[in-house]
């Protein structure tokens, strides 16, 4: 029987999605799974989770992750897990570089061990030599873009790279199945506000602005450029139900509650049935994050047929290469020009809206992409 172990943050809806769709797709694939963070979810089909407590109590006590403690948890995982498995292969969900103590423990779990980028750790990361030294050491690498193809590759060097197994797999979206079934249900523009809990006027656009509470969102530098523009048509939705810290979300209600926005601040937890009448209701999604690989909120937005507008900076070739249409803005700066000249031209083109639509399933619905990930 193959056989499989997920690193990562169990919690996360990208590891849960690729774990439950695994075993969809093949029951007779063994997945098991080693958690970075203590599994708060409950998972379909998943034959183990391992816990590692000695991380998770560093974390409880010192609010951050210690690779020390992390290596110490995945030693005694290794020395006296009752199953003694050695794995087809191993996949790292987000090369983190506390992952490089214990990488030779892995590599003698697996047959393969792989690393998985997702962008935020390759182009963001502070700690270059350690996460050069895990791809490095890693049998493959999964790569879902070309710039992220090329980060790698300017790190551990193209002559490394072609030595290894290199995949471009693409997270599928658990969303969109939930997406498509609400579209189903033909709910009105008001159903979907009362499922959110929210109240706007009904001839107001709904914009979303960014999609968690992130400093890398910019929220605060687009808040004052909308507010140097009439918007006052619009009603502005900012999620904040993940991400950030309290000291950056009071700085945005505190910007808020400055401007002349109609708004409102997300901050609780969001169903998933919630999170795709978010998506359903709003007329505008406006991400200008800082850096990005392929960002699932954009892509569940253009699946719901709403008008996206992105940075031009944000590595989104994969979009433009598929045929999918949106808006960009060259600096942040120019957001509320942007928004207000949408805002006063004709209505989106449908057509490209149902376009945009069918593209994205093609890409990213778990449907599409599930047998790809079984190679790695």
């Amino acid at each position: 029987m193959n056989s499989k172990l997920i690193i990562g943050n169990l919690n996360s809806p990208y590891v849960k999605g690729l774990v439950e769709n695994l075993k969809k797709d093949d029951p007779l694939l063994r997945v098991d799974c080693l958690s970075t963070s203590y599994p708060r979810v409950e998972v379909e089909g998943i034959d183990k989770v391992y816990y590692n407590l000695c991380s998770y109590v560093w974390v409880k006590l010192f609010k951050k992750y210690g690779g020390f403690a992390w290596y110490i948890g995945v030693l005694g995982w290794y020395l006296f897990r009752r199953e003694r498995i050695r794995y087809d292969s191993i996949q790292i969900h987000y090369v983190d570089p506390l992952h490089l103590l214990p990488f030779n423990l892995y590599k003698l779990s697996a047959k393969k061990v792989a690393a998985i980028t997702w962008g935020s750790d390759i182009f963001r990361s502070v700690n270059v030599t350690k996460l050069t030294s895990i791809l490095s050491k890693s049998d493959a690498i999964n790569v879902s873009t070309p710039e992220m193809r090329a980060k790698v590759a300017s790190l551990i060097g193209e002559y490394s790279l072609n030595t290894k197994e290199v995949t471009d797999c693409k997270f599928g979206l658990t969303p969109l199945s939930v997406l498509r079934d609400l579209k189903t249900k033909n709910l009105s523009r008001s159903d979907l506000l009362e499922l959110l809990g929210l109240a706007c006027a009904g001839d107001k656009k709904i914009v979303v602005v960014g999609s968690n509470a992130a400093v890398e969102q910019q929220h605060i530098e687009i808040i004052q450029s909308l507010s140097e523009h009439d918007v006052s048509n619009s009603f502005f939705i900012f999620p904040m139900t993940y991400g950030g810290n309290p000291d950056y979300l009071q700085m945005i209600k505190d910007s808020l509650s400055a401007s002349s926005l109609d708004y409102s601040v997300v901050c609780n937890y969001l169903s998933d049935e919630q999170n795709a009448a978010l998506k359903m209701v709003s007329d505008y999604f406006i991400q200008l994050q800082t850096t990005d690989a392929l960002s699932g909120a954009t892509q569940e937005n253009l699946f719901a047929n709403t008008s996206v507008i992105v940075g031009d900076w944000l590595p989104y070739g994969t979009f433009i290469d598929a045929g999918i249409q949106y808006t960009t803005v060259s600096k942040v700066s120019d957001i509320g020009k942007t928004l207000t000249q949408l805002l006063e031209a004709d209505a989106p083109d449908k057509k490209v809206l149902e376009m945009n639509s069918d593209i994205i399933w093609n890409l990213s619905s778990w449907q599409s992409v599930v047998s790809q990930w079984k190679q790695i």
